[in-house]
């Protein structure tokens, strides 16, 4: 008898115990479930985007970076006009690098402007004596002589052209 009174004792304080702790509903578990789906929902498609973002920002650091070569170009070109020099003098580069049509980024592209031997990143695509084809597959024309309504020496999107690429 005396063991059962104990054994009594027992469950009563083990289901005083187990009353006593706190835990969450399966209602609560499943609402909490629910909202890091929302979440991740909105979430996933904002880091699709940054490749393609990252492309872009590359292609304009590039297409900045060779306007700005071509204006140190010309720069230097009228710097050596004024000390004599006029031997193969240009006011902007007759090529902006020494590549044939046809080659896409296994080569450097845009030497004559850009230190360190040009761009070189697998992207870019020349197209024709003049024409390239960046990263996001945007059209650039440069023109040396001021052609198609542009001044001279510059390196112009043309949306007007369609994918180049073989």
């Amino acid at each position: 008898m005396y063991d059962k009174i104990q054994m009594l004792k027992k469950v009563r304080r083990a289901m005083k115990f187990l009353k006593s702790q706190k835990g969450f509903t399966l209602i609560e578990l499943v609402m909490v479930i629910v909202i890091l789906g929302l979440l991740a929902a909105t979430a996933i498609p904002k880091f699709v985007d940054v490749t393609d973002e990252a492309r872009a920002a590359s292609e304009r650091a590039i297409v900045g970076a060779v306007r700005a070569g071509i204006g140190t170009y010309n720069l230097n070109q009228i710097l050596k006009k004024a000390k004599g020099d006029t031997a193969n003098w240009h006011a902007y580069p007759v090529h902006l690098d020494s590549i044939p049509s046809g080659y896409n980024n296994i080569v450097s592209f845009f030497g004559t402007v850009l230190d360190h031997g040009g761009v070189q990143d697998g992207n870019w695509y020349k197209a024709s004596l003049h024409l390239y084809e960046g990263p996001n597959l945007g059209d650039y024309t440069y023109t040396q002589n001021g052609e198609q309504g542009y001044p001279a020496g510059s390196f112009f999107y043309n949306p007007s052209q369609t994918q180049l690429r073989p």
